[in-house]
């Protein structure tokens, strides 16, 4: 039990020294600048498909609580009633540069983790922050599809190469697209943790951190959805603008578990690297 409180009370201070608090406000405030732009770019994209509405809102709901549903709903109402192939190029552009500023700021919190110097300079920094924005937004757009539009994807593909196929086939491939979203939801964490580093610290090191992550994400989500729909009155109390509280507060918390994640990781590694040295 010693141990368990000596790491936390380590891993507390690691995140008052690397002021974890202030770069998940930075994250936040980039995310924020990003969330509706990439919404903008995917319904828009979405408009001139058959896909509807409904689909794409129910994945990005599956993410986040309850409340926010409206928020969401109501934005993407808007930007359909006036979609624009320059809302799409717009969209595209602003998400974007949005999310590589806020990768650059977790990356800076990973080499902060890490004791790793940034050697970089600005040019470099940007052009690795876009690419890997527009990685992590490639993945997204791939799980968003494997998701909402994997099941119709998938029996068209049953039945053109099958014709009449059995029932359980369906079955399989429901669980096979969720496994896909899944794995590329991990191929993301590693491009975030093993990636972004310019020091590689082993897949087997990178586990403690996603896992930490993943747990923290689904945990807060349903406790913080609890909280809003029963106990809390943020809508009675701001109006409209309560959802953007709530939005900010979500977005916050998960800003601050990946970087928690980073600090687990790098704490374990550092700890290895401490016995590895002693003996």
């Amino acid at each position: 039990m010693s141990i368990i409180f000596s790491y936390l009370s380590r891993l507390k201070k690691r995140i008052d020294l690397h002021e974890v608090e202030a770069r998940s406000a930075q994250m936040t405030y980039y995310w924020i600048l990003s969330f509706f732009p990439f919404l903008l770019m995917i319904i828009n994209i979405l408009s001139y498909t058959s896909v509807g509405q409904d689909d794409f809102l129910s994945y990005i709901a599956s993410f986040m609580p309850d409340a926010l549903e409206s928020l969401v709903k109501n934005t993407l109402t808007q930007i359909v009633s006036y979609r624009s192939t320059a809302g799409v190029y717009f969209g595209a552009v602003a998400a974007i540069l949005s999310i590589s500023t806020s990768v650059n700021v977790l990356s800076r919190g990973i080499y902060l983790a890490y004791n790793i110097a940034d050697e970089r300079n600005f040019i470099v920094k940007n052009i690795m922050g876009i690419i890997y924005a527009f990685l992590l937004i490639v993945l997204i757009i791939i799980m968003m599809i494997s998701v909402v539009f994997g099941k119709t994807i998938g029996l068209l593909i049953l039945e053109y190469a099958l014709g009449n196929y059995p029932r359980y086939y369906a079955f399989v491939w429901d669980i096979s697209r969720w496994i896909i979203s899944w794995s590329l939801l991990i191929l993301g964490a590693k491009i975030i943790h093993n990636v972004i580093p310019k020091r590689r610290i082993g897949d087997c090191n990178i586990w403690p951190g996603i896992i930490f992550t993943a747990i923290g994400w689904h945990i807060f989500s349903s406790v913080f959805g609890i909280y809003i729909d029963n106990f809390s009155n943020y809508n009675q109390m701001y109006g409209s603008i309560g959802s953007i509280f709530i939005l900010l507060i979500w977005l916050y918390t998960n800003s601050m578990l990946i970087l928690i994640g980073a600090e687990v990781n790098a704490l374990i590694h550092l700890n290895k690297q401490m016995k590895k040295n002693i003996s």
